[in-house]
This record gives structure tokens, C-alpha cells and sequence, in this order.
């Protein structure tokens, strides 16, 4: 073997100086500070998005008559023991889900029959099952009405053979927002009152029709083909607080967003433009 090899011996890489790894840093820091204001616009664009998807903060839920019917009717000589059901079709217009459940644990509230003087009597309970209406969905808001009538008042009531049903309830309704994957919860009880007219010889039971109070609330003859459309309000000053609350919520988080995309941009275009200003990364300190 030869002591000595023909070919030339390769020249060592000079290392980096202490300014070309300054330079490099620079550079990649000024990289990632755009990057992050890029990331930061998108997410101010999101939020100006959500803002404005959920403005205004809420709007009424309508609902129509979609029937009602007394059924099971049990006959004693302690009176008149029935069941009975009122379901109203609702739309919610929201850009968001709403789910409305009774308030109380047990049942929602009571109903009345309203006798010749226009007295109301109480006469049972009715049960709101929870329901859940989806972002411009329909569903059907049920009442399930459980009634004990008395002996005496049962017959008066068949005599009479017409009498207005009218139910008194609290229900909640929860608005579902979501914004970056969290959900925000706007809950609000809220009163109503429903009636209906009852025909007991023929059977008939008229559409129900509800209000947000007893004053308000006008009950349509059974034997009326009139559609009346109803709604599920929030209260103004509920409204007003809610709309301030939002609007402090997103308003504050794009103004976060703006101030630090300004920032961010800022310095990574100085460090950019300063690590080309030393010469694209330090290359004359490697020769």
C-alpha cells in the first residue's frame, strides 16, 4: 500500500461565526413572528365572523297549534280522572341550538278550568318533556296535562259541555353557543299560558293557543280552522343585558387579536428586513 494518497486532501468547513448564527436566528424568529400574525388574522377574521353570526344575541322562537287531545278518560264517584296532551310546532330561526325544559323538577306547572265567572280551578299538573330544536329546525314543544276533576264539578262541567283548559308553566330556555370548540350557555326562564276549549258530549278539543301571560293569552273556539302563531320571547331587559355581554366578550377578544397580529407583524418584517440588510445570514463572515 502507498504511504501517501494522490488524491487532495479536502479543505475543512469553516463553522459558523457567532454573527451568521445570530443571523440565522433572526431570520427564523422574523419567520415565526409572521407566521404567528398570519395564524392571529385568521383568527380575528373568525371572530368577527362568530360576532356577526350571532348578532342579533336572539331572536323568538315561533310555534303553531299542532293539536291537543284529552284521552283516557276514567269515570268514578269521586269524579273525572284524564290525561291529555298539547303540542305546539316550533321554529327556531336562530343560528344556534335551543333546548327548552321545564323549570321545576317534578312538573312544570298546573292546570286550570275556568268556570262561569271566568274563576280559574285547579285541576291537575302538566309535564314539559325536554326538547331540543335545532339551528333553523322545527320540533314539536309538548305539554302533558294530567287532570283530576271532582264529582260534583265534573258534572257542572258536563252540563255545561264546553269549558276552556288553560295550563300555567315555567320553562328554561338554554341558547348553545360555540366559539373555538367552547360552548357558552345564555339560560332564561320563562313563563307561559296555554289554553284550549273542550267540547265533552261531542269530544272536541279545540287548538291550543299560548301567551306569555294570562292577560294576553285569547282562546279560540274548538271549532276554529284559524292558525294563530305564538312566540317564546326573551325579556327586554334580558335582551339588553345579554346583547351588552356579548358584545363586551367579543368585542374585547378581536381587539386581543388585532393588537397582538400588529405586534407580531411588526417585528417579524423588522427582523426580516434586518437580517437582510446583514447580507442574507452572515455569508461574508464564512469565507
Amino acid at each position: 500500500c502507498p504511504l501517501f494518497s494522490a488524491r487532495p486532501i479536502a479543505a475543512a468547513r469553516p463553522r459558523p461565526t457567532a454573527m451568521a448564527t445570530k443571523a440565522i436566528e433572526r431570520r427564523a424568529c422574523g419567520v415565526a413572528l409572521l407566521t404567528t400574525c398570519l395564524l392571529l388574522c385568521a383568527l380575528f377574521g373568525y371572530t368577527a365572523f362568530a360576532l356577526a353570526k350571532y348578532s342579533p344575541v336572539y331572536t323568538s322562537i315561533r310555534c303553531k297549534s299542532g293539536g291537543s287531545k284529552m284521552e283516557g278518560v276514567h269515570v268514578s264517584l269521586h269524579g273525572i280522572t284524564t290525561g291529555g296532551y298539547a303540542v305546539k310546532d316550533c321554529f327556531n330561526p336562530n343560528p344556534y341550538p335551543m333546548v327548552l325544559r321545564q323549570a321545576g323538577e317534578d312538573f312544570a306547572g298546573e292546570v286550570y278550568i275556568e268556570n262561569m265567572r271566568h274563576e280559574l280551578k285547579s285541576v291537575g299538573v302538566a309535564r314539559i318533556p325536554e326538547v331540543r330544536f335545532e339551528p333553523m329546525g322545527r320540533g314539536n314543544l309538548t305539554a302533558l296535562l294530567e287532570l283530576n276533576v271532582g264529582a260534583w264539578q265534573a258534572v257542572k262541567l258536563l252540563v255545561r259541555n264546553r269549558f276552556n283548559a288553560i295550563a300555567q308553566f315555567k320553562v328554561i330556555a338554554e341558547a348553545h353557543y360555540s366559539f373555538l370548540g367552547a360552548l357558552i350557555l345564555i339560560m332564561q326562564e320563562q313563563n307561559q299560558a296555554c289554553g284550549f276549549e273542550v267540547k265533552m258530549r261531542q269530544k272536541q278539543v279545540g287548538n291550543v293557543v299560548c301567551a306569555s301571560n294570562l292577560e294576553d293569552l285569547v282562546i279560540q273556539d274548538s271549532g276554529s280552522t284559524e292558525v294563530v302563531e305564538d312566540t317564546l320571547d326573551m325579556s327586554p331587559e334580558y335582551y339588553i343585558s345579554e346583547t351588552a355581554k356579548k358584545n363586551r366578550v367579543f368585542g374585547g377578544a378581536l381587539a386581543v387579536v388585532f393588537l397582538l397580529a400588529v405586534v407580531t407583524g411588526a417585528s417579524g418584517v423588522w427582523l426580516v428586513r434586518r437580517h437582510r440588510a446583514a447580507g442574507g445570514g452572515g455569508a461574508r463572515d464564512l469565507g
